[in-house]
This record gives C-alpha cells, structure tokens and sequence, in this order.
C-alpha cells in the first residue's frame, strides 16, 4: 500500500522553511521534547520543547487540520499561529515553548492514523498516530540537529513506538528516544493507552553478518495491539500467529529479519473481517500501522497480502523525490511471489495476477515514463513490470542461478534499509554490480525516466502464461522454464549453468516493435 518518502532539507524548501545549506551541527546543539500524557483516559499530551544552537523563528504543525486541538505558549504568552506555524515572540538560538495536544479529540474527528485514530470502549482506551502529529517542527528546519523526546505516563499507561530507542525502558515504554530534526515531518507512529504488546524475533538482518553488536543477536517486531472485542476466544492467537508466518515468510527473502528493530501497530476495525490498509513510517525507525477487522477469521488472514508488502518494505531504503514507481513496484511484485515460497498462493495465481494487473503500467510507460506518472496504478504495476523485466533479464542472464533479489540483498547488506535514504542511482549501481550487468539502469532510463512501449502480451506469452478468461493456464514457450525459476528458483536445475535456452537475448523482451 501506500510507503513513505523520506524527506530531505533539500526536498522541503517551501514546506517547513529550510535554511539555505544545513550546517554541521555543534555537539552541544539540540532540540529537546520532555511529553507527559497528562490525562490517560483524555490522551492529552503536555510537551515541553527547548532547541539550544539553531536559530529557531517559529514551531510548525506537520498535521493538517490538527490545529484546533493545540495550545502553544512562550513562557507566559499565548502563541499565534500565521499559516501552519507559531510564530516565537522571543526568537534566538536558546528557545523554549509548552504546548499540550489533545490527542483524542483529534483521534476521535479524523479516525486517521496518519493524523490521529482513539479508540475507547469497553476493551479499552489508546490513541495511535504519527509522532510528527505532536512534535512541533523548529523553523527554519535545523537539518542534521540531533532531537531526544522523554516519555513520562500515569500508572497503568503504556507507550509504544517505532522511534529509536536511547537505553533501556521499562514495560511502560517510558523512557528516551531520539531522531534527527529532519525526521520529524515523517516520524513514524507511536500509541498510548492500553496496549497490549508481544515481541516477536527472527534471525538478524544480512547487514548485521560479522558483527558483535548485541542489537545484531536476533531481529526483532514488536506487535502492538490497540484494544479489540475479541468475538472469538481463538482470535488472539490467530491474528498473532499469522504476523509471525508473514514475518517468516519475509525473513526467508531477505535471508533474515530485514532491520534490527521494527514496530507494527495492529488497529482493529468493527464489523470489518479483512485486512483494510497498511503503511510504513520509518523514521527515525521502521513502524507499521494495519488496520485489521476485528471479524477476520484465519481464512481472511491467509489470503491478506498487505502486511507482507508492507513488512517487504522494510529491507529497501527511501527514497527523496524520487523513485516511488521503484519502491512500490518492488513490493508489489515480490509480494505475490513471496507468499508463493510460502505456500499460501500457487504459481498460476502469481502469474494470473501480474497478467491481470500489469497492463495498468503500460500507458505511462509508454507516455510520460513512470517516474512522471501521477497515476496510482501505474506506480504500483508499472514498477512491478520494470521489476519482472528485471528479473527475467538477471535469471537468463545467469542461467537461473541470479535474479533481481539477489541485488536488492546486497542493497540490503550494505545498509540499505528503510530507515536509510539512498539515491535511487546507488542502489540501481548496487544492483547492477551484484548481478553483472547494467540491466537495472539501462530500465530505468528506458521506463523510469522517459516513455518506451512494452508488449505485455508478448511477453506473457514467451514465458508461457497463456491469458483466459477464467486465469492462466501453462503452455510450452521458449521460456516456461525461466517463468518457473522467477517464483521457485530452487527449482532451477542442477546442471542450468549456461544461458536459458531459447526466447529472444536481452531486453527485446521489452520494447513493442
């Protein structure tokens, strides 16, 4: 589903007043943000904010339409705001504001977790949104300047969220956490209320191989469930069980739990038995929020393909400003696959989908090239088609024994993930160095950057997908065998070391004639 983009000082110069290039930060410099939720069953946050070192002229809301539920002081003065900011009467290089947010009145008008979404009934109370919700923005934006937010609850409460942790925290989640001040626009999401939390590990990320750092042990997703009546005594265990086989699943791609760390937010939903929506904010460490029905029962779970393209993003970097056909159509093209390895799709229902969907790319592949397409669809399919070129380029081209993954795990070892922001560029050289060849940036400039024609139907056909109107069904073709080794690749023979036989040498797959 939708992902985020990681935004740069560069990237925002009219939205959050970014000062001409960031100097390098003093060690002492630094915004500091002490929260205390005053009032567990109101969910109101009482913040105070010191930034020492930048020049600090105002404090920014990043939610839209959040402003009625925020109050701003300077010492003993009201704020105004002009626009989306408040505007310091005293401003200088030591400043300091309060300001409390009504989290659940704001949670209670939006019912977005990307503002803010309460829940209060009899299964309990919790508020869920992004911590770019409550942490005021300094302008002009202090890019590189370290930021801390200390944590403080009324008994019984708990917190939990997907920023980078400073030391230890008890079960509460009370405690430190920190970001950069650039992070703030997208930092990911948090929750108070009551919670309940189960923490869940899996082998460590490929990055971490050799190294000793204790965070390096295991990868770890904390689950976090906001409260739901539980319809079913089994519910539960269900719904926990099926985000431990999807983060499995995962974890088998990227040989290992993609990050050391990440936080997934389980929102349930009344009278909904499907699994709605999905997204991850990753910064200043991955979050997942999931909006669940409360009704989904372990049939709907299974067929649910959300969480595993949103755990799938976690194992490739942001991207600034660019890029997005990239990001979604990897996920939208590994994930199909991926629960395929894992045995809760078969290869007809791969290959019925990408011949059923794909064709949405083909307009803007063609015309504007899909780094200019505005068109949701064509986002999605268009960068899964590039993606499958990709990797029936790398699996020909290595006789099976490579494919598209096998670059996007090295991206990963060299610390490519989502919380990392790569240019588009180095993680295409990345790529194209591990499989031998400079096949992703020769497709990049073919699709990404400008328009080329893509006969699908041929393609299809080559790899021995014949279209009905019930599905696909297998035909014998020149690349049947390359089509089998795109979703199984373990399947590939012992003896294929040499070029797949037949189909037609390179990327004349893509182009129409």
């Amino acid at each position: 589903m939708d992902r985020r983009w990681i935004l740069t000082c560069g990237a925002l110069p009219l939205l959050v007043g970014c000062a001409g290039p960031p100097r390098s930060p003093r060690s002492a410099d630094r915004c500091h943000y002490s929260v205390e939720l005053r009032d567990a069953p109101g969910a109101v946050l009482d913040v105070d904010a010191r930034c020492s070192g930048p020049e600090v002229r105002s404090f920014a809301l990043d939610a839209e339409g959040a402003a009625p539920f925020v109050r701003v002081w300077q010492g003993d003065h009201p704020l105004g705001r002009d626009q989306r900011a408040y505007i310091l009467q005293d401003a200088g290089r030591d400043v300091r504001i309060h300001y409390e947010v009504n989290l659940a009145e704001m949670g209670d008008e939006y019912q977005d977790f990307d503002i803010a979404l309460h829940q209060s009934d009899a299964a309990g109370a919790a508020v869920v949104s992004p911590a770019s919700t409550w942490l005021l923005l300094p302008e002009p934006l202090p890019a590189g300047l370290p930021v801390t937010v200390s944590i403080k609850l009324p008994h019984g409460t708990k917190f939990r969220t997907g920023l980078r942790s400073v030391g230890a925290h008890g079960p509460s989640g009370e405690g430190d956490y920190e970001l950069l001040a650039q992070e703030i626009p997208v930092a990911t999401y948090s929750a108070f209320g009551d919670l309940k939390v189960e923490t869940l590990s899996f082998p460590p990320p490929i990055s971490c191989t050799g190294s000793a750092d204790p965070a390096c042990e295991h990868g770890t997703l904390e689950v976090v469930s906001l409260p739901r009546l539980e319809h079913r005594p089994e519910a539960r265990k269900e719904l926990l069980a099926w985000v431990g086989r999807s983060a499995t699943a995962v974890s088998t791609f990227w040989r290992g739990f993609p990050v050391s760390r990440a936080t997934l937010f389980l929102v349930p939903v009344r009278n909904r038995d499907d699994v709605i929506f999905g997204k991850v904010l990753p910064a200043s460490a991955p979050a997942i929020a999931l909006l669940v029905g409360e009704d989904a029962s372990q049939a709907e779970l299974d067929d649910d393909w959300i969480l595993v393209h949103e755990l799938f993003h976690l194992g490739v970097p942001s991207f600034s400003g660019e890029g997005k056909w990239f990001d979604e159509g990897l996920a939208t093209y590994y994930e199909p696959v991926i629960r395929a390895r894992a045995g809760n799709k078969t290869e007809v229902d791969v290959w019925t989908e990408f011949a059923h969907q794909m064709h949405k790319g083909l307009d803007a592949m063609r015309s504007t090239g899909l780094e200019g397409t505005q068109d949701y669809d064509a986002v999605y399919w268009g960068g899964a088609l590039v993606c499958l070129l990709a990797d029936i380029e790398a699996r020909r081209s290595s006789g099976g024994r490579l494919g598209l993954e096998d670059g996007l795990r090295e991206v990963l070892r060299e610390g490519g993930q989502a919380s990392e922001v790569w240019p588009l560029a180095k993680v295409m050289q990345v790529v194209d160095r591990t499989l031998g060849s400079s096949v992703l940036s020769e497709l990049n400039a073919r699709y990404g950057l400008q328009g080329s024609a893509v006969d699908l139907g041929r393609l299809l056909g080559d790899l021995g997908v014949s279209q009905r109107e019930s599905g696909v069904a297998f035909v014998a073709a020149p690349d049947a065998e390359l089509r089998r080794w795109l979703v199984y690749p373990d399947s590939r023979r012992a003896d294929a070391v040499s070029k797949a036989t037949g189909g037609r040498p390179g990327l004349e797959l893509a182009p129409a004639r």
